[in-house]
């Protein structure tokens, strides 16, 4: 498909509402101009920088000699929390 193409020449129908939704994007049916059934991944605005500030969260966690995650597990096994 062509960069420069305009939506209306490269598809001949495009669904509202999304089939399918997260934090990050959302995907919606469509057919090309011939008529092939597709999905178009609609990214929200500043979901790259959620992105950005979640993986940076999990190094954080992850980061060894922090003390979190060894205060998670006992003896190499996840430690089960169980309800009272």
């Amino acid at each position: 498909m062509a960069r420069d193409a305009g939506i209306g020449e490269l598809l001949s129908c495009f669904d509202a509402g999304p089939f399918a939704s997260g934090w990050a994007a959302q995907v919606l049916r469509a057919a090309l101009a011939g008529g092939k059934p597709i999905a178009v991944k609609v990214i929200h605005a500043g979901a790259d920088a959620k992105v950005r500030e979640d993986v940076g969260l999990l190094h954080n966690l992850w980061n060894p000699g922090d003390g979190f995650i060894e205060a998670l597990f006992e003896g190499g096994s996840p430690i089960t929390i169980k309800p009272t």
